[in-house]
């Protein structure tokens, strides 16, 4: 059993080249003159000062740092950066960004690379040969032993991926990130210290679906509309762009290199299709399609179009698309520029790798073997294709993030297909903090994401490192407990990111109201013991913050069941242990239950938490307050009439709401009237409650936006703005995290 300590608790000697550490001096390159001040790169000096203070943790021996122009020398260096000494073969040498180099020359310890290479060298060093293990932002460990003993070392290393970025928040924090070698800068920002990093201009708004960033509907479809996607009918569709439209490119343009010139380091920039995006039918943008052109060729032929007039200003840019939706067919006749990378969207199973579904049986009929082959199928077809892939991978679940999701048994063989197959960077759509094992998976991904070609006897070495590292010796349990979850999941059939946990597991409900809760079982039998192990309270935490991932499980797909068919007594202790898993989870600072919904403010306990989360992708309109406070809600009601016209409506509503001041009203051209209807949560889930809706006045969402000074972003309208009017319903106060949803009451539910 490995075992780590947490720094200062035991001091351990080291030897270098069969010398004692304490007789080294760290010595940098410096390009200044020797009477004035050193000139050395930012990320130089935090090499220096990184490798100098994690030797004074683990030894409690402090190294000198010096200049290479100033004439005293000890008898063994620690030379950083490339310095002028005779024995670093490495001065002069032309590193990529993220390459570097570890070598011992005549008793001395040689440390070089690029500007993200040096720290990536001096990390490696530390973790590799002295036994540090970087676990979390906040969490960091020592490999136990009685000495540190070090000998001759020859090593170079560089990433398989150059770009390589977790979104993740267990991943955000800058020097967390450069230690794990990362060098993604969505959300995080690394700085001139770290080497900047990697990413797409605009920030937030830039990362991806940037046609509605980049030409805003809020700002140009009431003056523009042109500007915008020509449907099928004859509307104009601010979710889609008109490519043939030469104001609109320079609006596009505009926008793009404003978003580059507000950057210190820019590599990249995404000119991407909307979340399901509309494709213009004008003349001019079906021409394409006359010559043998599908949609991807119609994106490519205007994204290179932007590349080439981008390059005249920025030629070192590289220009993003996305193969997503509409455009996951690869093109047909049109080349991208060079200077354009198409990002591949993946969907993948979680219990088969790529490389299985790819050459699994097509005539079994499995949805999500089925995409995942045709993923696979893309990446083959598109590096022949495109002189630079990136992919846009989903090894996360997304829905009910705070139950396990067994992944990690095919994520090595994933990237390693991905290496293999020409894709030069890897995008991870990772999650919030959850139970469910949020910093293993970091850890994990982040090593396959430098070397995706490890052997899987390197890779459990590195899970055995995370489990016993933060957790202690129960992290033993919690490794049973996470090849118990794999053995059970699936049984055989294919599942995603996207599939329910019941099934995954097999979950059986009985109409007794029981349930078989042999998972759950041996479940807690793994977590009590990896407690009992526990030997701080930092690690019990860790534990009973990872154990919620039975709770979750059991009480989003076994509570409601209990409710409607069990007893009353088994009723009343699934309330008290709804109500201590909501504390639970509060405690722990778990902030959402699904990618996207926080928690809610919750204060009936017979809502299981399947109610807190719920969803309905079918309905008319729906939305949920999103903010930590109670608040007032906008939906828009798509209807068909025309703008200005009055007209009538039955509907059929459904919340969790419990605000009393939850009063719904519509829209009547001047003002809202009250509907005399707030709504408040019922014993069942299935509780649909009749509203009627009289004189409602069709409004434009602009219009409505603009008269009413409410930001669009505050008005849903269904996830992607198709409609442009309909009715416009508002809830007065809707409690944090609750929701509102919205059929036509003569559909069937």
């Amino acid at each position: 059993m490995k075992i780590f300590l947490d720094f200062g608790k035991k001091l351990m000697p080291i030897r270098l080249c069969g010398a004692d550490i304490s007789q080294f001096a760290i010595v940098i390159h410096s390009s200044g003159a020797k009477k004035g001040a050193p000139v050395v790169p930012s990320w130089t000096e935090k090499a220096a000062k990184v490798f100098k203070k994690y030797i004074y943790r683990i030894s409690g021996v402090e190294l000198s740092i010096s200049y290479d122009i100033y004439p005293l020398k000890r008898e063994h260096e620690i030379l950083i950066g490339g310095t002028i000494r005779l024995c670093d073969e490495t001065a002069g040498e032309n590193f990529s960004d993220d390459e570097y180099a570890i070598l011992t020359r005549d008793g001395n310890l040689i440390i070089n690379g690029g500007k993200r290479g040096i720290l990536y060298g001096v990390y490696t060093f530390l973790e590799k040969y002295c036994g540090v293990r970087y676990l979390t932002d906040t969490v960091e460990k020592l490999a136990d032993a009685e000495a540190v003993e070090i000998g001759e070392i020859c090593e170079r290393s560089r990433p398989v991926f150059e770009y390589r970025e977790l979104c993740d928040w267990n991943a955000w924090d800058p020097d967390f990130s450069v230690k794990l070698k990362l060098n993604g800068t969505f959300v995080r920002k690394l700085r001139e210290e770290d080497g900047f990093g990697m990413g797409y201009a605009g920030g937030a708004a830039g990362l991806v679906h940037t046609f509605h960033e980049l030409v805003p509907p809020e700002k140009y479809y009431r003056t523009h509309p042109e500007f915008y996607a020509l449907d099928a009918d004859g509307n104009r569709d601010p979710s889609g762009l008109c490519f043939a439209n030469e104001e609109m490119f320079s609006v596009l343009l505009d926008g793009a290199e404003r978003w580059l010139r507000s950057e210190k380091a820019p590599t990249m920039i995404s000119v991407s299709i909307n979340d399901g995006n509309a494709f213009c039918h004008c003349e001019r943008c079906r021409e394409i399609y006359g010559r043998g052109g599908n949609d991807t060729d119609a994106l490519l032929e205007f994204v290179n179009k932007f590349a080439r007039k981008i390059r005249e200003t920025y030629p070192e840019i590289l220009v993003d698309t996305i193969s997503y939706g509409e455009t996951e067919q690869p093109p047909k006749i049109v080349k991208p520029e060079r200077n354009v990378i198409i990002r591949v969207c993946t969907w993948c199973a979680g219990n088969y790798t790529i490389t299985q579904a790819l050459h699994s049986d097509e005539t079994v009929e499995d949805a999500i073997l089925g995409r995942t082959r045709l993923a696979a199928e893309r990446i083959q077809k598109l590096s022949e294709l495109v002189p630079k892939i990136y992919v846009w991978d989903y090894p996360y679940c997304y829905h009910i993030i705070n139950c396990h999701y067994p992944v990690l048994g095919v994520l090595r063989e994933n990237y390693r297909f991905f290496a293999e197959h020409g894709v030069k960077g890897v995008f991870v759509n990772g999650e919030t903090d959850t139970a469910d094992f949020v910093g293993l998976k970091v850890y994990l991904l982040s090593k396959l994401l430098y070397d995706p070609y490890m052997s899987e006897e390197e890779y459990a070495a590195h899970a055995e490192d995370f489990l016993y590292g933060f957790y202690g010796r129960g992290g033993k349990y919690i490794a049973q407990f996470l090849q118990c979850a794999a053995l059970l999941a699936g049984k055989g059939k294919a599942y995603s990111s996207l599939s329910s946990h019941a099934d995954i597991y097999g979950l059986k409900l009985r109409e007794d109201g029981t349930y078989d809760d042999t998972f759950i079982r041996r479940g807690r039998s793994y977590f009590a013991k990896a407690l009992a192990c526990a030997e701080t309270d930092a690690e019990r935490a860790r534990i009973k913050k990872a154990s919620l991932v039975l709770d979750s499980f059991e009480l989003y797909y076994c509570m409601d069941h209990v409710m409607q068919g069990g007893s009353a007594e088994k009723q009343e202790k699934f309330v008290a242990r709804n109500k201590k898993y909501y504390e639970d989870i509060v405690a722990s600072g778990i902030p959402r239950i699904t990618e996207n919904t926080f928690f809610p403010v919750v204060k009936n306990f017979r809502q299981s938490p399947a109610e807190w989360e719920y969803w309905d992708a079918q309905c008319l309109a729906g939305d949920r307050n999103n903010e930590n406070y109670a608040r007032e809600l906008y939906l828009l009601l798509p209807v068909r009439a025309a703008k200005g016209d009055v007209v009538n409506g039955d509907y059929l509503c459904k919340t969790n709401n419990e605000n009393e001041s939850g009063q719904l009203s519509y829209w009547s051209g001047e003002g809202f009237t009250e509907t005399g209807k707030n709504f408040s949560w019922e014993s069942t889930r299935e509780k649909w409650q009749p509203v009627s809706i009289k004189g409602a006045t069709v409004t434009d969402v602009y219009e409505f936006s603009e008269r009413q000074a409410i930001p669009l972003d505050d008005i849903r309208i269904n996830l992607i703005p198709r409609q442009q009017k309909g009715i416009f319903v508002k809830i007065e106060k809707m409690d944090a995290g609750a929701y509102l949803f919205i059929r036509k009451k003569e559909e069937n539910l």
